[in-house]
């Protein structure tokens, strides 16, 4: 941490924020909006603040699971149902 590598994706965090307001678990990738770097910024459930996640890696998920229907910010009209696990682990190097 603090190398010069891991403080460069950060600078990318403001414009994140400002392009989508996030609420109800909603979650975007720096790639959905053209930034080529491994950052997602998400607001969990019950929540008022952000989560910066700079390369994130799940490193364990649940069995159990739970299945909604899930649009995408690049194609508007498409929707599908998705199962997640209620609850993961991530690591990052922020």
């Amino acid at each position: 941490m603090g190398t010069k590598w891991s403080r460069v994706p950060l600078r990318y965090v403001p414009k994140l924020k400002a392009i989508y307001p996030f609420t109800k678990g909603v979650g975007i990738a720096a790639p959905q909006i053209g930034i080529a770097r491994a950052i997602a910024i998400v607001q969990p459930p019950d929540s008022d603040h952000h989560i910066t996640l700079v390369n994130p890696t799940v490193v364990w998920r649940s069995e159990a699971t739970d299945t909604k229907a899930e649009g995408c910010l690049s194609f508007f009209d498409i929707r599908g149902e998705v199962p997640r696990p209620l609850a993961i682990s991530v690591r990052t190097t922020h």
